[in-house]
């Protein structure tokens, strides 16, 4: 194994860290943002967008709906294009640390997707509960997804006591 192999892929780890802590504290403070504006006192509607008229179904609005979906979608759907770029490109047990950042930036945008959209359906309707839902949902599916970097290395058998061996 070459020397600059482990101080590799401990930059990468950290880039990619750095990276998922970026998504997820835009997340939060996006949120915090619109938990504020959309419980402030609606200010009075004047205009076309004053004429909106929401579409509901069983007492909530459309967009709701569409969360709720993009969330049992979306995000499931990111997660195994996640695991099948880390199978395709497994070497001897391990995934390339570019490999590895390309399915956890994937897992991750499709987990934050679903999550905004719930956030601006939140201030679209002026409905904050409904829409928090599917939003907390996708948020801790992003917040499970921390980058541990346990595919970049190889596996070791739990009950083997000597050094790993190639095979």
């Amino acid at each position: 194994m070459d020397e600059a192999t482990p101080t590799k892929l401990k930059q990468g780890l950290m880039t990619i860290r750095v990276i998922w802590f970026g998504l997820v504290m835009g997340l939060t403070f996006f949120a915090l943002i619109m938990v504020f504006v959309v419980s402030s006192p609606e200010p009075p509607a004047t205009g076309v967008a004053a004429t909106r008229e929401p579409t509901e179904i069983l007492g909530l609005d459309l967009m709701v709906f569409m969360a709720i979906a993009m969330v049992a979608v979306v995000a499931p759907t990111g997660l195994v294009v996640r695991t099948v770029i880390f199978k395709r490109a497994e070497i001897n047990g391990v995934v390339p640390i570019q490999q590895y950042n390309s399915g956890c930036i994937i897992g991750w945008a499709c987990c934050e997707g679903p999550a905004f959209f719930s956030l601006v359906a939140a201030f679209l309707t002026h409905d904050m509960l409904p829409n928090l839902w599917p939003a907390a949902i996708a948020y801790v599916a992003l917040l499970l997804q921390f980058p541990t970097g346990k595919p970049l290395y190889p596996k070791r058998d739990q009950y083997a006591t000597g050094p790993i061996q190639e095979k």
